[in-house]
């Protein structure tokens, strides 16, 4: 999902959550943004631009694989999988196409995928 930081446009607020999807029983139509059928606008159309990527480490993702490491190998377990788990990445967005500007947040790596294809395009 991705949340709504600022908005110039009248369909997206502040705080709004977005997903990327056809929005269609048609999953083999061109990707959207939006929050729903109506409210949503074609993701070739728009001009994806990265703002900021910063990088965290999610306290509940490394205590979770810290604990399964200790189950399986004890102490050194323990260690690796702190060490291993938690890590994300969120990414801020700059989306424009006419009069809907929007700044958008994600940690989610589908649609840092998706939002990184669209920038690529543009670029080549």
């Amino acid at each position: 999902m991705l949340k709504v930081l600022a908005s110039g446009a009248s369909m997206f607020k502040e705080g709004d959550l977005l997903g990327i999807g056809p929005f269609s029983w048609n999953p083999f139509a061109e990707p959207k943004i939006g929050k729903n059928f109506t409210n949503c606008v074609h993701l070739e159309l728009l001009n994806v631009e990265l703002l900021n990527e910063e990088s965290a480490k999610s306290f509940l993702g490394a205590a979770g694989l810290g604990l399964a490491g200790a189950a399986l190998a004890g102490p050194l377990g323990l260690v690796l999988g702190v060490i291993a788990g938690g890590d994300t990445k969120t990414k801020v967005y700059a989306l424009s196409y006419k009069d809907v500007k929007v700044v958008v947040e994600t940690s989610s790596r589908t649609d840092q995928k998706k939002l990184e294809k669209a920038l690529y395009k543009k670029l080549v």
